[in-house]
């Protein structure tokens, strides 16, 4: 799996499958969005992205709130590895990603 912490110089190339959110821990629901997307990316013939923030949201969207960590960005990636993505992309959730429509 390639980790990428900046977009512009991530150098993917691939088409891809595509996935994101805070993935704060890998737990079930997180593994059978990442096994359906691996599986759907096989049968189009793409790679599988996942994009992780690398920090929570609600840090953003509500500043002061403490947020506790289910596991550390180390064990994250460890987990989403053995989950057989190819791509995990570590971006921080910033107040411009906040305020973007669902469309961009």
């Amino acid at each position: 799996m390639q980790t990428i912490t900046s977009w512009s110089s991530s150098g993917v190339t691939d088409p891809v499958a595509f996935t994101f959110g805070s993935f704060d821990g890998i737990h079930i629901g997180h593994q059978q969005l990442f096994t359906f997307l691996k599986n759907s990316a096989r049968e189009k013939g793409l790679k599988t992205a996942v994009l992780a923030f690398s920090n929570h949201p609600q840090e953003v969207l509500f500043p002061g709130k403490i947020i506790p960590k289910i596991c550390s960005l180390l064990v994250r990636r460890k987990l989403i590895e053995e989950m057989g993505i190819d791509y995990l992309l570590e971006l921080p959730f910033t107040p411009e990603i906040a305020q973007l429509e669902p469309e961009e």
